[in-house]
Formats: structure tokens, C-alpha cells, sequence
């Protein structure tokens, strides 16, 4: 008998433990279900489409970053955050709270002005001015301050007359025959 007795409690044990494991898994599928569906990022795309593409957008989490990328075409053009100082607008995608410390941090004095939200399902769509942001100088643009100098500083004339676009004369010759030729002269 003692044996019965033995075998009833481990299997009412395993039974405790085959019931806890099937709280924690419906638990467990129940807290860690995705909140953001197809429909919430196909909602997102649409409303980033519709902004100008001259407006940088920014995510206030960071950890929603990686899986935001998949899904908006938009935040594929970058791994992280735009300089915010340049733009007089930009909009934050965000599930709460748009401003994260992280994004403030970003901003530094930049003092945004909220201009309104869009709601899209669990997103929020924010959208701010930054009176203060303004581009001192752009490289960008003026092309012309990109092009190569192919003339080259010893070409330039040096007073008036007409420019001379000749090469200026090499030291040492140009082809490897020339210069070993050159090398075994002296």
C-alpha cells in the first residue's frame, strides 16, 4: 500500500504542475499578444505618405524602431534619428507619450510647439513646429560648391590675361618605362 500512496501524490504533484504551466501559457499569450495589427501599420503608412517628404518623421520609441522599419517604407532611409535642428516641422509617430526622454534629449533647446495629432488606432501621429530650428548653411544647396577642381591650383593664372587650362609641368615623368629610363640615366 505504501507504494499507492507514493504513486497519488506524484501524480497529484505532476497534475499542480500541469495545471500552473497552463495558467502561465494562456497568461503568457494573453500579455505578450501583439497590440498593433496589419490594419494599424497599413493606417500608419497611409498617414506618412501623405506628409511632405521634406519633413523628417521620428519615433518616439526607440525599441520600436527595428519592427516600425519593416513595415513604414518612409523610416527605411535611415537606422536612426534625423538632426532635428534643421527642420521647422517634423512629426513623431508614437504609442503614448510623443516627447520620451530620449527624444528630449535629442532636441536639446529646441522648445517644439505641438500643432496637432492624428489618431491612428493605437499610433498617434504627432505633429510640431520648432520656431527655432533654421538652416544656417546647406552644402546641399549649392551644387556648384560639389564640383571637383579638375584644373588644379598651379593651372590658375596668377594675373590678368586668359586662363590657362594646361596642365602644369610634372617633375618626374608620367609612364613607368619613362621613369625607369629616367632612374637609370642618373
Amino acid at each position: 500500500m505504501p507504494l499507492d500512496a507514493t504513486r497519488r501524490r506524484a501524480a497529484v504533484l505532476l497534475g499542480l504542475v500541469g495545471l500552473v504551466a497552463a495558467v502561465e501559457w494562456v497568461a503568457a499569450a494573453r500579455a505578450y499578444r501583439s497590440i498593433l495589427g496589419p490594419a494599424d501599420w497599413d493606417a500608419a503608412a497611409a498617414a506618412l505618405a501623405a506628409l511632405p517628404p521634406d519633413e523628417p518623421v521620428v519615433l518616439a520609441d526607440d525599441w520600436l524602431g527595428p519592427v516600425a522599419r519593416r513595415h513604414l517604407l518612409p523610416l527605411q532611409r535611415s537606422l536612426g534619428r534625423p538632426d532635428l535642428h534643421g527642420a521647422p516641422r517634423f512629426h513623431v509617430l508614437a504609442l503614448g507619450e510623443p516627447l520620451t526622454p530620449d527624444l528630449r534629449a535629442d532636441l536639446g533647446d529646441l522648445a517644439p510647439e505641438p500643432l496637432g495629432v492624428d489618431d491612428l488606432g493605437p499610433f498617434a501621429l504627432h505633429h510640431f513646429a520648432a520656431p527655432s530650428g533654421h538652416v544656417l548653411w546647406d552644402i546641399l544647396d549649392q551644387p556648384a560648391l560639389l564640383a571637383a577642381d579638375r584644373v588644379g591650383p598651379a593651372a590658375r593664372p596668377s594675373g590678368p590675361g586668359p586662363a590657362s587650362t594646361a596642365a602644369p609641368p610634372c617633375a618626374t615623368p608620367r609612364s613607368a618605362t619613362a621613369r625607369a629610363a629616367a632612374w637609370r640615366s642618373t
